[in-house]
């Protein structure tokens, strides 16, 4: 993986969603540029670290995400908040094929909300290249996260991806990215800043 010491600044995410949903294949995707079909399920946590440039109002500044990868099993319920803690953004993924992970996206969105209050937020439909399989509407996507926004007091996106094909898995993690520094650059202009402590800076 990438290192980081050459960085403006360290941003930890989280990808949270049920098990098989597409959460490590994702990761890869956009951190190696492969993708596997034969990945294990994850137990417990993948950590990767992946650098990326932001455009900041016409300069770059080089962003390491320092993405935590975490199993969707409940039997691991009980270690979310050490992976939660220190977040900065999240990406909630559900599996288009499966309509229950999208049934338990809003669980999900009330994990983050308790153990990292209402920081911005990634809605990622997953696997749409699976066409003839899919169980939940981009409509269906929509209107959740549509939803979501009504409550949410930070930004939400929301895309339809596919790991296999790279298909808006960059955009996905790079509109978190530009949207936490946005945060970070606005908290660092106030006395005592509070949604940045979690960020090292190097200039």
């Amino acid at each position: 993986m990438e290192t980081v010491e050459a960085s403006d600044y360290i941003f930890k995410v989280i990808a949270v969603g049920d098990a098989s949903v597409g959460k490590t294949s994702l990761t890869l995707r956009f951190a190696t540029d492969k993708f596997e079909s034969d990945y294990k399920l994850t137990l417990g946590l993948n950590l990767t670290n992946k650098n990326v440039k932001i455009n900041d109002d016409g300069s770059e500044m080089l962003i390491s995400l320092s993405i935590w990868d975490t199993g969707g099993q409940k039997s691991f319920a009980p270690l979310l908040p050490m992976y939660y803690k220190g977040a900065l953004g999240a990406l909630i993924i559900y599996d288009l094929t499966k309509r229950q992970t999208f049934d338990a996206v809003d669980e999900w969105v009330e994990d983050v909300k308790k153990h990292c209050e209402e920081i911005p937020i990634v809605i990622i439909g997953n696997k749409n290249d699976l066409t003839d399989q899919i169980k939940v509407t981009t409509q269906e996507g929509t209107e959740k996260v549509n939803q979501i926004k009504t409550e949410w007091k930070n930004d939400v996106f929301f895309f339809e991806t596919s790991a296999k094909e790279d298909v808006k898995v960059n955009e996905s993690f790079k509109t978190l990215a530009s949207t936490i520094l946005k945060i970070v650059k606005e908290e660092e202009d106030v006395e005592e800043p509070t949604f940045g402590t979690q960020v090292r800076g190097t200039n």
